[in-house]
């Protein structure tokens, strides 16, 4: 396996002949890939991470990979896809700008170093993924390059105490922590961000009690990664926050319960039918599409996403609410809620749940072993067993498609 140096330069501030060119990058966490990044963002090009080889960029790009913009966008610039774990893909237009601001004020929350060496876990050719590098790239840090994530892989790092950083979704960590040999070491580590979407309590103390330095975190592809980020001390004393926003960070409640954000690491905007579309008002505030609160002592807390909220007879349902209960169960591995249409009610909640083996032997028994606690438009009307629940290709769970498994399983 190899590691790879984080140096480089950017090439804003150079006189350019013409406007930036789109160039479509093969996104992967290799030495080479990585080197090919550097190099279209040195030039001041627009980088497009796509996860398939590219064999001619400019051709590729003037199909139905993004659509091409109307007017020039900055130079060295990213259009990032967003997952899609409720909905279409979109293309968000991230400045370098936002990126070096997202860098500067994650360093100062986690007190980042030039020797801290972070492994590349998540696809680059998502926003985590992509921070990560360009973090590690204006920090100076280095950045272990292994292909992708690996959960053998990264005791291997920590035995060998190579990696001091790293992020995870909460499903890479359950892998993880699965496949924890006898004698692991995770001394080397000072920090693993744990994002991109719920992590239940149990996993997360699971993991501190392993000896993993877990940071909850909360952040986006219009933010540039990260909003909030708690430390690996906030986190131990209470694990049901994101953390803190980060310095020079505003986040806000509306009157609909979404979590608003203003911050210096904002994306330029969506591109929509080749145009531009700022995604701030005139203020600089970003509704984001999370449901949450933040305390009395400024940590985000986050209770759900407004796509993803059910409404069943006129009752709003909250996914992850029900997800949290649900979970409690020591028969539980997994378990995604979605709403499926229904005549009478709208929407009706369905689970779909991963079982642990030898726990419950049959179907039938899913739905009475529910906790008793959830009760009226918030109990699954039906539950589907899976070996595991869709992912989309950022380790997210695949909502669309756990909603597909009702029409073979209604």
């Amino acid at each position: 396996m190899s590691g790879e140096g984080a140096s480089g330069s950017t090439a804003r501030g150079s006189t350019r002949s013409a406007p930036p060119r789109l160039r479509a990058w093969h996104a992967r966490a290799t030495t080479g890939s990585v080197a090919e990044m550097r190099a279209i963002l040195a030039s001041g090009d627009v980088l497009v991470p796509v996860r398939s080889p590219v064999r001619s960029p400019v051709e590729r790009l003037s199909h139905d990979e993004i659509p091409v913009p109307t007017t020039p966008l900055p130079p060295a610039s990213v259009v990032v896809r967003t997952s899609g774990s409720t909905g279409s893909p979109r293309h968000i237009v991230i400045p370098a700008e936002a990126f070096e601001a997202s860098a500067r004020a994650s360093a100062a929350r986690l007190d980042l170093r030039p020797d801290d060496v972070w492994w590349a876990s998540l696809s680059p050719a998502h926003v985590g993924g992509i921070a990560l590098l360009l973090r590690a790239r204006a920090l100076g840090c280095e950045v272990e390059l292994t292909g992708g994530f690996d959960a053998e892989v990264f005791w291997k790092l920590c035995t060998a105490g190579r990696i001091t950083h790293t992020s995870l979704v909460p499903t890479m960590l359950r892998r993880i922590l699965d496949a924890r040999p006898g004698g692991a070491d995770v001394a080397s580590l000072r920090a693993v961000l744990i994002g991109g979407a719920a992590a239940d309590r149990a996993l997360l103390e699971r993991a501190m009690d392993a000896g993993i330095p877990v940071c909850t975190t909360w952040g986006m592809t219009e933010t540039a990664s990260q909003v909030a980020t708690a430390t690996p001390e906030q986190t131990a004393a209470d694990p049901t926050h994101a953390g803190q926003p980060l310095e020079g960070v505003d986040v806000r409640v509306d009157d609909e319960g979404r979590l608003a954000v203003r911050t210096p690491t904002m994306a330029l905007g969506e591109l929509v039918d080749g145009r531009l579309v700022p995604l701030a008002d005139d203020d600089g505030w970003y509704i984001t599409d999370d449901l949450g609160r933040v305390d009395g002592d400024g940590f985000v807390r986050i209770t759900g996403r407004g796509s993803d909220r059910i409404i069943s007879g006129g009752v709003n349902v909250d996914p992850l609410d029900v997800e949290r209960e649900i979970r409690t169960l020591p028969w539980v591995e997994d378990v995604a809620i979605v709403g499926v249409p229904d005549a009478e009610w709208g929407e009706r909640v369905v689970a779909a749940v991963v079982v642990r083996a030898g726990r419950v032997p049959d179907d039938t028994r899913l739905l009475d072993a529910l906790p008793a606690s959830l009760g009226g438009a918030r109990r699954p009307k039906a539950v589907v067993r899976v070996a595991k629940l869709p992912l989309n290709t950022n380790g997210k769970v695949d909502r669309t498609a756990v909603r597909a498994l009702f029409e073979v399983h209604p």
